[in-house]
Formats: structure tokens, sequence, C-alpha cells
């Protein structure tokens, strides 16, 4: 068994940029990822609350995503700028597929996630 970041959203899940949404198994989660995920979160709830007036905490936090997905890029999780503009869940595999998803998918892998 094992986990990994599956793209639910965005550019790099089904129906964006490809037919299959991306997938990067995950050996650990380092800090900078739970950052990352966390961010999002806060993002997506402030995104709802703000309605149609940007928040100053709403570009507070697109400011630290930005950040902070470089730095999964820089540490060799993410791959390119379309793994950032992208919305991940952790998830669990199994026979190296991502568990009780529904497919197709594109296993990335990529040096700092393995």
């Amino acid at each position: 068994m094992g986990f990994c970041l599956l793209a639910i959203d965005g550019d790099c899940a089904a129906g964006a940029m490809s037919e299959k949404a991306d997938f990067i198994p995950l050996e650990t989660i380092p800090e900078v990822l739970r950052q990352y995920l966390r961010n999002q979160l806060e993002r997506q709830i402030e995104g709802q609350l703000m309605k149609y007036n940007i928040s100053p905490k709403f570009t507070d936090l697109c400011r630290e995503h930005h950040a902070l997905g470089n730095a999964l890029i820089d540490c060799g999780i993410f791959q390119h700028k379309w793994h950032k503009r992208t919305d991940w869940i952790i998830c669990e595999l199994h026979k190296g597929q991502p568990l009780n998803q529904k497919g197709p998918f594109n296993r990335c892998s990529i040096e700092g996630a393995e």
C-alpha cells in the first residue's frame, strides 16, 4: 500500500488538459506539502466567503499558494506550473493506482515524491 496526491480539479484533473487525472505517488508528506494542502483549503473557503469582493486575506492566501507551489517544484514533488494550478487530495494507492477513484490516471514519476 501507499498513498498519493490525486488531481481533482484544475489543469491536471481529468477532463482539463488531459482525459487522465495526474497522481503523484508519495512516500511521506513533507511539511511544505502539508502547508500547501492547508492553504488550498483555506483559499477555497475564503473564496466562497468573500463573494464578489476580493478580500485582503484571499490575496495573501494566493501569494502564499504561489510561493508554496514554487517550493514544491524546487523540491521535486511538483513537476511544473500546471501542478500548482491543480487542486489535490491525498488518496490511498492499491496496486499502484488511486483506490476507490474513477480513472483513467496518469502516474507522475517525480524525483522528490518517491
